[in-house]
């Protein structure tokens, strides 16, 4: 979508925050704003998603916070912080599945890396919800070569818990 915006008249840059939530445009000198908005519009509607311009203190916050340039990506940067993501996850789903399960432990380094790079394609490159089913089934199938049926019980049961903190997690 970044690449997009700029390919088009009116676009130079585009960014997009490192949570992924906000994306700032920065327009060629002379762009006219219906043409700007046309733009984004074809741009949004190619990816089925929906914007919404920021107004306000909260746009002269975000403005601000761009200025700088940290942690906001460009192109093909935009995917750092997803393979930073999946990384997270995985720090959080092998522990929790060793608390379980301890012998996974001896485990944990070669499934850990095995687990980055299935949840780094899910997250950078799934679109549709069968690309994330493929995935789900190598994780699975990848948590079967590696692991004894108690183990597997363990990580799954740890995956089922989300990617997002539980309890005392950060």
């Amino acid at each position: 979508m970044l690449s997009n915006l700029e390919k088009k008249r009116t676009g130079q840059e585009a960014w997009l925050d490192h949570p992924g939530t906000t994306l700032a445009i920065v327009w060629k000198n002379g762009s006219k704003a219906d043409v700007r908005t046309a733009e984004i519009q074809s741009v949004a509607d190619d990816r089925g998603i929906s914007l919404h311009e920021l107004t306000g203190d909260r746009r002269d916050e975000t403005l601000e916070l761009f200025a700088s340039r940290n942690g906001w990506y460009r192109g093909a940067e935009v995917d750092r912080p997803s393979e930073e993501e999946a990384g997270v996850i995985v720090e959080r789903i092998v522990p929790r599945s060793i608390l379980k399960e301890p012998t996974i432990s001896g485990k944990a380094e070669s499934l850990k890396t095995a687990l980055t790079k299935v949840i780094r394609e899910q997250l950078i490159g799934c679109t549709s919800t069968q690309c994330r089913e493929d995935c789900h089934k190598k994780l699975v199938d990848i948590a079967h070569q590696n692991l004894n049926d108690c183990e597997f019980r363990a990580l799954m049961e740890a995956e089922k818990q989300g990617d997002r903190p539980v309890g005392d997690e950060q």
